[in-house]
């Protein structure tokens, strides 16, 4: 029939057959048979799919699940599938979008051929839940017949997900932190995907440049996050604070099928504080502590007292507080206290930053004891030219008293000298008192010969017995500073007042020489000023000259040293500083303790102790008798000059690493095993012939090998190299310390 889609149409007439029929008697009819032909459809069946988000799938909708019928007309000319369409109204037939690029639908695109092949390839990212894609699509027989059902496809949600791990950071690993070789600014982490198919593929959104450091996104997912500058938290005594979140990166993961999730690295970051680092504090109680004695002459003691830095974020300030202390310089690197007695600079305490520290100490001079004039020589004897007063065994020289009555020529009675039980006075003109222009000198000189200059240090007296109704007296003093040139100045006093050489104010410009306290006196003259309106008497007379006993002990405890970083962290480590009166020139400080890294610790020239920490250490024990004990790691020993002891750390019997001992003195050091030995227990020797057979010192490549049983007295050890003496020749004798309760025992290097 009719090429066209017109449904089960009937055919009429389209076969048709003649006939003739004959009776009995010959007679005949003709007649038609005609045939009436009903057209047959194609049948079509509503196919389905499914596929996850950014998959493809295939399949044949004339095939699969329930196939379609073309019928008796068989397909169309080009193909059974001529038509497909988005959707799903089946109503009437669709035509065209076959092969080629497809036709778009709501969740991807699909591509059928006529033949009845298709592939349907799904968005990826493109539903947040299952979801359907509906589609129709016709098929035609020989004759035009059509059908038109519904092709869906399920498009299955894939949701790609991501965990990372947080950075945490550390400002103490950048350059200027704590802890700069610890690398600790340094974070490697790894972004975890899941919920799609691999491989995974990462994406970095941000840029690779945050705020506070760099990030390094790998192909696999792993990423390394880098700080480079310090985060300037809240300016406050806050110790160490982690700041969350103050760097962040996003990302973009993308599955197989192009599913992707996105997510964002968060960086936290640990603030650095200030802190001591190498603090030589051998007792562990917190403080500092040095001894020196009172040398001869301003000495400087060098040394390692403590080492600070301010970490990562930077120098802030420094400061110092501690009774009679005084901060004379500070910055960044140091800071220069003053330690006071009285108004005086006893001690210059230098802290460095670096731990190169000093502590300058003057010399402080003998307390001044005063010898009285004895009592015979303030007792009436009558006016003399001049008067001789004898000291006695006491000391070694003599007063030559002298007067001047102030009217020329001198040398007559009115310049007598007139004592009696009341004081020292001049004749003059009243007999017994020191008027109004005249003056008493005091002379120092030899008790050989009493003729001789001779110098005291102090000298002290009162002005009493006031007349002409006065209640203040002008006075000039003068102080001879050799036997000829003196000082002088010009005192108002009153009766009884104590007048001191060493006390009074010298910076006036006056007479012919210039007196600093602490030169020696030859002589002291008192003059009555011209302008008094009565006289006086001398009185309370005393000589001072230095004794033998030292001067106080002086403390300086509590010497508290802040240091702040550029945050408002604060360090402090606190100080004592003992100044002995005691002559010498010995600085000693408490043991000199390293850290975990490698140290280089420095003695005194006092008796050291010298404590290695973790760290492969450097100890120089410098003069002094000195203990270096070596501690963990490979350590390099030096006892310097005096009677060293070298102590050995047990861990070198499982390490075998050997300390080396530079200067080892065979009679004069020890080298103190005991703590390595008691670490064997019940093998440890107890005597010295136990020692003997546990312990071997033997000579090979220039140098005395400390050789250990690891077992001790126990059978089945080995020799285990224990220290090493540079210097050392075969045949000296090594002392070794087994036990503390124990003599020395004695190898000979064999």
């Amino acid at each position: 029939g009719a090429t066209a889609n017109n449904g089960i149409t009937t055919e009429q007439d389209k076969d048709s057959f003649t006939y003739t029929v004959t009776d009995a008697h010959g007679n005949t009819t003709t007649g038609t048979i005609l045939v009436d032909i009903v057209d047959d459809v194609p049948t079509a069946h509503a196919d389905t799919n499914s596929v996850s988000e950014g998959s493809q799938v295939s399949g044949n909708v004339l095939t699969d699940g329930t196939a379609d019928v073309l019928g008796a007309d068989g397909a169309a000319p080009g193909g059974a599938v001529t038509g497909v369409a988005t959707g799903s109204n089946v109503s009437n037939p669709v035509s065209g979008n076959l092969g080629g690029a497809g036709i778009v639908g709501q969740y991807g695109t699909l591509v059928l051929n006529a033949n009845g092949s298709y592939t349907y390839t799904a968005n990826p990212n493109a539903v947040t839940a299952n979801a359907v894609d509906h589609f129709v699509y016709t098929i035609t027989d020989g004759d035009g017949d059509t059908s038109t059902v519904t092709l869906d496809i399920t498009v299955n949600n894939v949701t790609v997900t991501a965990s990372d791990t947080d950075a945490l950071v550390y400002e103490k690993g950048l350059p200027a932190g704590s802890d700069a070789a610890g690398n600790s600014e340094i974070f490697n982490g790894a972004i975890t995907p899941a919920g799609g198919t691999g491989p995974y593929t990462y994406t970095l959104n941000s840029s690779a440049t945050g705020s506070y450091g760099n990030l390094v996104l790998n192909a696999d997912g792993t990423y390394t996050y880098t700080l480079t500058k310090t985060y300037d938290g809240a300016t406050a005594n806050n110790g160490i604070t982690t700041e969350q979140d103050k760097d962040s990166f996003t990302y973009t993961v993308t599955d197989a099928h192009g599913n992707t999730t996105t997510g964002t690295i968060l960086v936290d970051i640990v603030d650095d504080v200030p802190a001591y680092t190498l603090v030589n504090d051998g007792n562990h109680d917190g403080i500092v502590s040095l001894s020196v004695l009172n040398p001869a002459a301003t000495t400087t003691y060098t040394g390692q007292f403590a080492e600070w830095q301010y970490g990562a974020d930077g120098f802030g300030s420094i400061s110092a507080t501690g009774q009679n202390v005084q901060v004379a310089s500070s910055s960044s690197s140091q800071i220069v206290l003053n330690l006071m007695d009285g108004s005086d600079v006893a001690a210059v305490l230098t802290l460095n930053a670096d731990g190169t520290d000093s502590l300058q100490v003057l010399h402080r001079a003998g307390d001044v004891v005063f010898t009285p004039i004895a009592a015979t020589s303030a007792t009436a004897g009558g006016p003399t030219g001049s008067l001789i007063v004898d000291l006695g065994a006491a000391t070694d020289f003599n007063i030559l008293v002298t007067g001047d009555d102030g009217v020329a020529p001198t040398g007559q009675s009115g310049d007598l000298v007139n004592t009696s039980n009341q004081g020292w006075a001049v004749k003059g003109s009243s007999g017994q008192t020191n008027d109004p222009g005249e003056s008493i000198k005091f002379a120092f000189v030899n008790d050989s010969n009493n003729t001789t200059p001779h110098s005291v240090d102090d000298f002290k007296f009162t002005t009493e017995g006031y007349t002409g109704g006065m209640s203040t007296a002008k006075i000039t003093v003068l102080v001879y500073t050799d036997a000829t040139h003196y000082d002088q100045v010009t005192l108002n006093v009153t009766s009884g007042q104590v007048i001191q050489i060493s006390q009074l104010n010298w910076s006036a410009v006056a007479g012919t020489a210039n007196y600093v306290v602490g030169d020696d006196i030859y002589a002291v003259k008192v003059l009555s000023d011209a302008s008094n309106s009565g006289g006086f008497r001398l009185n309370g007379v005393e000589v001072g000259s230095q004794s033998e006993a030292p001067p106080s002990d002086l403390d300086f405890n509590g010497i508290n040293v802040s240091i702040t970083d550029g945050d408002g962290d604060v360090s402090t480590q606190t100080f004592n500083v003992h100044i002995d009166g005691t002559a010498g020139s010995q600085l000693t400080v408490e043991s000199i303790a390293g850290t975990s890294g490698d140290d280089n610790l420095l003695g005194t020239g006092g008796n050291d102790t010298l404590v290695g920490g973790a760290g492969n250490d450097f100890l120089d024990g410098a003069a002094g008798n000195d203990i270096l004990i070596g501690g963990l790691g490979f350590n390099h020993l030096t006892g310097g000059s005096g009677n060293d002891t070298f102590v050995i750390d047990p861990s070198k019997l499982s390490v075998h690493v050997a300390d080396v001992i530079a200067d080892y003195t065979p009679g004069q050091d020890v080298i103190d095993l005991s703590d390595l030995l008691k670490s064997l227990g019940a093998g440890a020797p107890t005597t010295d012939a136990q020692a003997g057979s546990s312990i071997d010192v033997t000579f090979s490549g220039g140098a005395a090998h400390v050789m250990v049983d690891n077992n001790g007295t126990a059978a089945g050890g080995s020799m285990v190299e224990v220290a090493s003496l540079t210097g050392v020749a075969s045949g000296s004798v090594i002392s070794i310390l087994y036990d503390h309760n124990q003599p020395t025992h004695t190898e000979t290097v064999t």
